[in-house]
């Protein structure tokens, strides 16, 4: 008498035919993935701390105390950039680039600038930028990067250096040579 094959030779149940249509699925999603994971751009923000100038509650002028001189660069989508200081204003127009497209001079913005630090703002390190609403973000971010300056690291070797930049001793910081402090204020038309 000849017994059924056991469960154990036929693979131990009854393949049901609806299961086949998983497998690849099942495949192409151990695939995809990882493959999606890897692939995958993972975005980061860089923060840059900015300050809104502070508000008078009235009173006149001085508030006592420190130098008030103020120096601020107004950037216009028409006519470019403009340094005003203590009532005089220098304007920088929009250069023609090599393509006929009339762009910003942050050469000449960045050269003007280090030249007025040098000469009349050495002790300041703050600057007031004004922006006009048409002026496209990546205008605004690359005029931030020329008023800050050129960025140099410093790594704290001692308490007092430590106190200046508000750090601790062994860290590093970034020091920047024109303008760090940007506060944003509103835009002068001209």
């Amino acid at each position: 008498m000849a017994f059924p094959p056991s469960k154990s030779r036929r693979g131990g149940k009854d393949k049901d035919p609806g299961e086949d249509h998983l497998i690849p699925i099942m495949n192409l999603m151990v695939i995809l993935i990882p493959f999606l994971l890897k692939a995958a751009v993972f975005v980061t923000t860089v923060a840059l701390q900015v300050t809104l100038p502070a508000s008078s509650a009235g009173g006149s002028g001085d508030s006592g105390g420190g130098d008030n001189r103020v120096l601020m660069v107004s950037v216009n989508n028409e006519n470019g950039f403009a340094i005003i200081n203590e009532g005089a204003v220098l304007e920088y127009p929009k250069v023609t680039d090599s393509n006929g497209n009339k762009v910003f001079d942050f050469e000449g913005l960045s050269t003007k600038l280090d030249e007025i630090k040098t000469l009349y703002y050495e002790d300041h390190n703050e600057i007031y930028l004004g922006v006009q609403p048409d002026v496209l973000y990546a205008d605004v971010i690359n005029t931030m990067d020329i008023v800050r300056g050129e960025t140099n690291s410093l790594t704290i070797e001692s308490e007092e250096q430590a106190a200046l930049y508000d750090s601790a001793v062994g860290t590093r910081v970034n020091v920047y040579s024109l303008f760090p402090n940007i506060i944003f204020g509103a835009a002068i038309a001209l």
